[in-house]
């Protein structure tokens, strides 16, 4: 793993307006060091410059992992959508199980619970991450969309809502969760009371991901109620920050994590 940093004033300024430059002019004065195996992924039309700094972010834990379970197709970003896995708490292992699969369904990075920023393939290109058909749009009135090429899909490892047996909490495949991993909202969502907690180093690496893509891409990141369930706005590709509840009424993920919203809001 790779681990450097800029300390020679004069070459931080150089770097800074090189970098205003590529994002449209907002200055980066905040140049941070990097250690990662990832970047070069994650910046990769930016090249060796953006593959070696983070700009304006603290210290992102991120991993590169080989993965061929995607389009090789570089598009525009509109919206992005949060999604938890339903399952295992490693990252590079739900990479693994997708990989597998000869359907490219994944997204392009997974926030394992250590907080640990797993990275398939860059953001700039796209998989399959929303299950979306004809018949969701013709539900709404309008046309199909594919709405997986023009967004980009956070997975956050997470089982999801829990069943409450006595004093112990299951999952739906029957595996046992601590009840320090448990948290019981004070509003039922989508008719389930218990979940696996977010953990707060995922939520902090969400927020990071966040703005490292709202900067990149432009994409707006203003929070709204909405997104907790099926929202015109998604369907239509209005620019924006969606979880994958917008465009599915048969989904759970993420689910309104009190944390998890209060980080949404001081976007």
């Amino acid at each position: 793993m790779l681990t450097f940093s800029l300390k020679n004033e004069k070459l931080k300024i150089i770097f800074s307006h090189i970098l205003s430059y590529i994002y449209k002019g907002r200055p980066h004065s905040n140049i941070q060091h990097c250690r990662h195996n990832a970047m070069p992924a994650l910046y990769s039309d930016e090249k060796f410059l953006c593959a070696c700094i983070v700009l304006s972010l603290p210290e992102m834990n991120l991993k590169q992992v080989n993965f061929n379970g995607y389009y090789k197709e570089e598009s525009s970003k509109k919206q992005v959508y949060l999604h938890h896995t339903a399952g295992s708490a490693d990252g590079e292992r739900q990479f693994q199980f997708w990989d597998a699969d000869a359907v490219k369904v994944a997204t392009c990075v997974c926030v394992s619970r250590s907080g640990e920023v797993v990275q398939g393939f860059g953001s700039k290109y796209w998989a399959h991450h929303l299950g979306l058909s004809s018949k969701h749009f013709k539900a709404r009135g309008i046309g199909y969309r594919n709405l997986d090429r023009s967004s980009i899909g956070i997975e956050i490892c997470n089982w999801g809502w829990l069943k409450k047996d006595g004093d112990n909490f299951f999952t739906y495949t029957g595996t046992k969760i601590h009840k320090d991993r448990v948290i019981e909202l004070e509003t039922p969502y989508r008719g389930q009371k218990y979940w696996e907690s977010y953990t707060p180093e995922q939520i902090e690496a969400t927020r990071e991901l966040l703005v490292l893509w709202r900067d990149k891409y432009g994409i707006p990141m203003t929070y709204n109620g909405d997104i907790w369930d099926v929202t015109m706005r998604a369907l239509k590709g209005d620019p924006g920050l969606y979880t994958h509840n917008s465009v599915r009424s048969d989904k759970t993920d993420v689910y309104p994590h009190p944390q998890l919203v209060n980080m949404l809001k001081g976007l």
